[in-house]
């Protein structure tokens, strides 16, 4: 499998895998690390999903046919009719709400989608509850982040506490997760569709709770097994049942925008993690991997014979994966020429004034500096070896193209990569700036005298 990531430079961040309750795989690629939090978009609705159990396991909401009218009772609404009015916690837990939300029609970043216009709106929960009906309750599976939202209000509405404070008390700390970031609405309320930042292990964690059937240290019964049932097999959409997508031979799994994955296999005692920054067409990658070669490279439960060579090319591909080949690093003329000189910007919304580069001959790093109009200035060290170099949250690392310098950057917790790519002339300078995620533009200056 790694093998097969390298040579297809497939953008795999980590992979963890857990085998009868021991973890056998663990593997980070440059520069993340077993301490990086990284976006898992999506899979924040399965630990929703779990949140809600918990909080019928304590009676602090009756049942999951209990209708969204009755809890969230302090707002009304628009397009109010009985079919709005009849809308419960498993509708929004199946994606049959009825709601319109037509998340997946357009391009996330769209200023047309549904989810930035939520985003972009003062009140999430009023937005998502003004939607009109596209069809009554329970007919239609139609995905939506929305619905994912609501049920965090309810859980901050149901347990009288912050669906965040509430999940570290009831889940998280249980599970020795004690370092995450969960984005929030404009009145405080949880990101209940895509709003976490998690350590790879800790999704693992989260993954073999339910692996588990609920239990955890001390096999204490943390979620109720039948929960988890319930949660896991198919209700709606063909594949979907409590937040969790589920396969046809009883596996199931949590997946997030550009590759972010918890796959579960109970009949394998088996689970996997991978985050990645994959786009739209290449989402399923780690899927296909999982099915192809983790599930089928399990064979018994008993340790098996020892295989010296085997081993020796697996720890020879993990090595791959996890440090990239060294680059050299020897500079163009190029790069001596603009090595201190600074840059100025023509005017532009992206607030770009001023740059420099700092090259030295006998190092395998730089020196980035960047002045950003109204906001500090950037100084940040690059790797020339092929490697990112890591400060505060971001990372970067840039390499020579001829006469055109690239630059590679990557935050924490954002799976993106952003690339910017400098060309100089005699007295100026073009930078084309382009990401992951679709972003691009252009902006040109002169060389500061």
């Amino acid at each position: 499998m790694f093998t097969e990531i390298n040579t297809s430079q497939i953008d795999i961040h980590s992979v963890a895998i857990v085998r009868n309750g021991n973890l056998i795989t663990e593997a980070y690629a440059d520069p993340y690390t077993r301490q990086s939090k990284q976006g898992i978009y999506s899979v924040t609705k399965s630990i929703i999903s779990a949140l809600i159990g918990l909080a019928i396991q304590e009676d602090t909401i009756k049942n999951v046919d209990e209708r969204i009218v009755d809890l969230l009772t302090d707002t009304s609404f628009d397009n109010e009719d009985e079919e709005k009015r009849s809308i419960t916690i498993k509708h929004l837990l199946t994606m049959t709400s009825g709601l319109n939300w037509p998340e997946l029609t357009g391009a996330y970043y769209g200023d047309n989608n549904i989810i930035f216009k939520m985003s972009n709106s003062p009140n999430w929960v009023d937005f998502i509850r003004d939607q009109p009906m596209l069809a009554p309750p329970g007919q239609l599976f139609n995905y939506s982040s929305g619905n994912s939202h609501l049920l965090s209000a309810i859980i901050t509405k149901s347990t009288g506490i912050p669906t965040q404070d509430y999940a570290a008390k009831k889940l998280f700390l249980p599970l020795g997760i004690n370092d995450l970031q969960w984005d929030s609405d404009p009145q405080g309320i949880a990101n209940g569709g895509f709003g976490l930042k998690m350590k790879t292990l800790d999704l693992a964690r989260f993954g073999l709770l339910y692996l588990n059937n609920g239990k955890w240290a001390h096999n204490k019964q943390l979620l109720s097994p039948d929960w988890i049932k319930q949660s896991t097999q198919i209700l709606a959409g063909g594949e979907y049942g409590y937040q969790w997508r589920i396969s046809a031979d009883g596996d199931y799994y949590a997946r997030g925008f550009r590759g972010q994955y918890i796959f579960i296999s109970p009949s394998n005692n088996l689970l996997a993690v991978f985050t990645s920054d994959l786009n739209l067409n290449d989402e399923l990658l780690p899927y296909q991997l999982f099915t192809r070669y983790v599930k089928k490279s399990v064979k018994s439960s008993s340790p098996l014979q020892g295989n010296i060579t085997a081993k020796d090319t697996y720890n020879n591909a993990l090595t791959h994966f996890q440090t990239p080949d060294l680059l050299s690093t020897d500079l163009p003329d190029k790069a001596m020429q603009i090595s201190g000189a600074t840059y100025q910007f023509e005017p532009n919304e992206y607030g770009y004034q001023e740059l420099s580069f700092n090259f030295d001959e006998k190092s395998n790093e730089g020196l980035y500096t960047l002045h950003i109009q109204g906001g500090p200035t950037l100084v940040q060290t690059f790797g020339l070896d092929g490697r990112y170099r890591t400060q505060d949250n971001n990372s970067l690392k840039g390499f020579w193209k001829e006469d055109s310098f690239v630059l590679n950057e990557k935050y924490s917790g954002v799976p993106f990569t952003y690339t910017s790519t400098f060309s100089f002339n005699k007295d100026g300078i073009q930078l084309d700036f382009s990401s992951s995620e679709g972003q691009s533009f252009s902006l040109s200056g002169k060389k500061k005298s």
